[in-house]
Parts: C-alpha cells; sequence; structure tokens
C-alpha cells in the first residue's frame, strides 16, 4: 500500500518480512529508503498508517511478530550511535520505548536496528525478519 504524507511517498508491505537490511535494499530498489521519522507528526502519520495497515492484510492480532516494522535508523556504524539511514543522527525527536535503546537480546550488542512496535521505537536484531515501511523523498516521485 503506498500513501502520500508531507509530499513523500510511503509504503508498507504487510505479506514481505525481510531483515533490516534487506528490507532498506528493497526500499532503494523503488528510489526510497527506510523511512525516517523526525518529529511527533510524522510518527503520529507512521503509526496510524502501520496500524491501517495491518488491518487491511487480516493480521492475526495473537502473532507478536507484526507488532514489529522496520523504521531507518540504526547504530551499526558505532555502537550508541543511531543515525537516520539519510545519516542524520537521531536527535530532538525520539520516541523511544522504555528508557531507550537497551540491547536486551540476551545481553549483547546485536540490537543494532530500529523497529516500530507497540506504539514506539525499539532496538532489534538486524537479522530479524520484520514488515518495513519505506519512504521516497518528493525529489523522488516520478
Amino acid at each position: 500500500m503506498w500513501l502520500i504524507s508531507k509530499s513523500n511517498l510511503i509504503a508498507f508491505d504487510s505479506s514481505s518480512r525481510n531483515t533490516w537490511t534487506t528490507a532498506e535494499d528493497t526500499c532503494e530498489h523503488f528510489g526510497g529508503h527506510l523511512v525516517v521519522i523526525e518529529d511527533n507528526d510524522e510518527d503520529s502519520f507512521i503509526r496510524m498508517f502501520i496500524e491501517r495497515s495491518l488491518k487491511l492484510s487480516n493480521y492475526d492480532v495473537n502473532e507478536r511478530i507484526f507488532h514489529y516494522t522496520w523504521i531507518g535508523a540504526s547504530d551499526l556504524a558505532k555502537e550508541g550511535n543511531w543515525l537516520w539511514v539519510t545519516s542524520k543522527p537521531v536527535g530532538m525527536y525520539t520516541n523511544w520505548r522504555g528508557l531507550g535503546p537497551n540491547n536486551a537480546h540476551h545481553g549483547s550488542h546485536t540490537e543494532d536496528c530500529m523497529d516500530w512496535s507497540f506504539g514506539g521505537w525499539n532496538d532489534n536484531d538486524c537479522a530479524t525478519n520484520l514488515n518495513f515501511v519505506c519512504e521516497i523523498e518528493s525529489n523522488g516521485i516520478p
């Protein structure tokens, strides 16, 4: 499903789950990138968009994996230094669940990619196959 927000094109495909890197590659194939969220309005829009997309896909609400969706930030380059795929730092606006990124995956430092889940942002293992949201900047829309 594609939708326009603030002149950007947003897409979500609930039938396709990929690792964070493959999700980013898929978005790039369509001329975009994983979605970047820089303010509360964008975050609210993405929340509504994900929830609406999941309802339209008739997902099983009891299947926890559907509650996690890749968005475009990681600390792959340097642990603790979260950057959007556009190379901008995750900064002024954040919506981390709880106290923020916690590398809670068995106490290791393997949670280097950001997902949107349960109303906020979460660090997750990049190798996990999740749904994802792509964004095409308005200057890239044909």
